[in-house]
């Protein structure tokens, strides 16, 4: 067996001495320096615009019956569906972000959005996806269940090898403070790891953990999204005796769902003057969208302020990811999806 290459994760927990409050800070400086980076370049007048993506552009433009003759890459993941709460937020993002662009950009729906916690296999043939995928068949139901049931031990964990029983995530991942990001390929909506975990089924608790009693009884630990990350890269291979590496491309510190992308207006077979694409090419129209995210990212700040009242019965904004089709193991290629739990 070759040797296994070091988890990719480990070395950002390691350079925060595994202190949850520098890990979140890692998260929320990468995501400030990107979206700042961005801001000055698409205020440059020297700045030629989005860069749209090619195979999705043709993808779009195409009746499905040819998409596999335009993209022959397929992927194989571990991506987290949102609960309804934060698919209503997402999709209020995006009826904002559509009072600016129109055409040239696409909005994947609600239902498509997700978080990406690990890739396993990127831009492969089906072949070998589906030869990982069997590797895999007796571990993923154990690897995509996250429900607090099974902590410490539970259903699924008989049937991993070389686990023992032992649940693998050892807490509960917790994302909030949600803003928007962009770049020359779309928009992305990010969230920060929480820093408190508190026990029990309410996430009511922000950053920060609620006032008296003992720190340790309060808090589940100093889980956070990047340890989730670690432990399910370390579990795969684990509970695959070794078989299944993943081919993890992304660990940079962010946790984000892409809520639009650019497109190309003339692959597309549309053209429409002033919105979308087009409008991102001069430089007028690139100034308006900086500001209607900078607007959206106002009103998301109001909304984890508590100042947007109607928005606050979700528990805060706080995504627990313990909860129902939170973790899933998912093939795809083009813009098809299939979603693996082979036990249970």
């Amino acid at each position: 067996m070759a040797t296994q290459t070091p988890n990719p994760f480990d070395t950002l927990i390691q350079d925060c001495a595994n202190d949850a409050q520098r890990i979140r800070t890692t998260y929320a400086s990468h995501r400030l320096s990107r979206l700042q980076t961005q801001t000055t370049l698409f205020n440059s007048p020297s700045h030629t615009g989005p860069t749209p993506d090619p195979i999705l552009s043709a993808l779009l433009a195409s009746p499905p019956e040819e998409a596999n003759g335009i993209d022959k890459r397929t992927n194989l993941v571990f991506w987290a569906r949102p609960p309804g709460r934060i698919r209503d937020l997402i999709a209020e993002c995006q009826d904002r972000l559509k009072t600016v662009l129109g055409v040239g950009v696409w909005y994947p729906t609600v239902e498509r959005t997700h978080m990406t916690i690990l890739e396993v296999a990127s831009g492969r043939s089906d072949e070998v996806v589906g030869e990982i995928i069997e590797r895999m068949r007796d571990a993923v139901g154990y690897l995509t269940d996250l429900s607090p049931q099974t902590r410490g031990g539970g259903a699924g964990g008989d049937t991993a090898q070389g686990m023992g029983g032992t649940h693998w995530a050892q807490g509960r991942s917790r994302l909030d403070t949600p803003t928007l990001v962009f770049d020359g390929t779309g928009v992305a909506l990010t969230y920060l790891p929480s820093v408190a975990t508190p026990l029990g089924d309410s996430a009511a608790g922000l950053a920060d953990p609620p006032a008296g009693g003992n720190e340790e009884a309060r808090c589940g630990g100093a889980y956070t999204h990047h340890h989730l990350r670690r432990d399910l890269y370390d579990a795969l291979i684990r509970s695959t005796g070794g078989s299944v590496e993943p081919q993890a491309r992304y660990v940079s510190p962010s946790a984000h769902f892409t809520i639009a992308r650019f497109v190309d207006l003339e692959a597309c077979g549309s053209r429409s003057e002033g919105s979308g694409g087009e409008l991102l090419s001069c430089r007028e129209g690139r100034l308006q969208f900086v500001r209607a995210v900078e607007r959206v990212n106002e009103w998301l700040r109001e909304v984890w302020s508590g100042r947007r009242g109607e928005w606050m019965g979700w528990e805060g904004g706080v995504w627990v990811m313990d909860r129902e089709r939170d973790n899933e193991a998912v093939r795809s290629k083009g813009l098809e999806t299939q979603c693996y739990a082979f036990a249970s």
